[in-house]
């Protein structure tokens, strides 16, 4: 059996809240509704019009499983989810029903799943840096959940984006603001929605989880090169063309300074980038 790297007070924490919950389940479902892929990643859609099966590892409640499934189902794509936390798979199934759609979840640990099929496309978007082993856990999926003609969607805190996020709130907690005080100042920069619950998870998740990592590209790239995977875009660039990864590994330096930027103008920057890669000499 593979080790898993897992850890349980992540769990324990998300169980007590999972991120990106609503408390009113039509609120939840007008937001499913509302999602469009071409504006938050537009490198999706061109992916998602193919009929594709795809898996979202991590899924949490779903939003991105139940978005492909209520937006993409024409085009014969569909997408199922697997999480460690019950409390999340519960909300996701209960968001499906209330969207009227079909959607797979199931309770699993990423570093012990090794489906019989495997996918076209694989995401997990802010999971990995919750384990322990963040680089295992892409190794994983690109050697055991993507087809040989599939890809990867994946999103992670940055290395340069995230800390001056991390810094501002670290200041506050040193100068003794308790957890009201603190998610005052997280309203500020943050109000999604008019669900409380809402905007309660998103505080807890980006300001008081109890273990996260951050990392770049450059960083990564050694990862992907020695797995056969090609970068494809990322939102370094806002997923523009590039001609070569070290054009990427320049700008993303610049997001120390532009996060610090957004801090000061009070605008919501937590430090995140997303990339596309596939598996060499595919085509998408």
């Amino acid at each position: 059996m593979n080790k898993s790297y897992a850890r349980s007070d992540v769990l324990n924490f998300y169980k007590e809240l999972p991120f990106n919950y609503y408390e009113d389940l039509d609120i939840a479902a007008k937001s499913i509704r509302n999602t469009n892929f071409s504006n938050v990643y537009p490198v999706l859609p061109p992916i998602l019009k193919k009929g594709v099966k795809v898996l979202d590892v991590g899924c949490g409640v779903g939003w991105f499983v139940n978005a492909i499934n209520f937006h993409y189902k024409e085009y014969g794509s569909s997408a199922s989810g697997i999480d460690y936390n019950s409390t999340a798979i519960k909300r996701a199934d209960e968001i499906a029903v209330r969207l009227g759609i079909k959607s797979d979840f199931s309770e699993t640990d990423l570093f012990r799943y090794k489906p019989k099929n495997r996918y076209d496309l694989v995401s997990s978007i802010g999971v990995l840096h919750h384990t322990n082993n963040c680089i295992a856990g892409l190794r994983h999926i690109f050697r055991n959940l993507i087809k040989p003609s599939g890809s990867a969607f994946i999103g992670l805190y940055h290395k340069y984006g995230r800390k001056p996020f991390l810094d501002h709130f670290d200041k506050l907690k040193m100068k003794g603001l308790d957890e009201d005080q603190l998610l005052k100042e997280f309203n500020v920069l943050f109000s999604e929605s008019n669900d409380k619950q809402h905007n309660l998870s998103w505080f807890y998740d980006q300001v008081l989880h109890p273990h996260e990592t951050q990392h770049s590209l450059a960083e990564l790239m050694p990862i992907l090169h020695s797995e056969k995977m090609e970068l494809v875009s990322s939102s370094i660039n806002k997923f523009e063309l590039f001609r070569k990864e070290d054009e990427l590994f320049e700008k993303e330096k610049q997001y120390y300074e532009l996060a610090v930027q957004k801090i000061r103008k009070k605008i919501y920057f937590p430090g995140f980038f997303v990339f596309l890669a596939k598996k060499d000499g595919v085509k998408i």
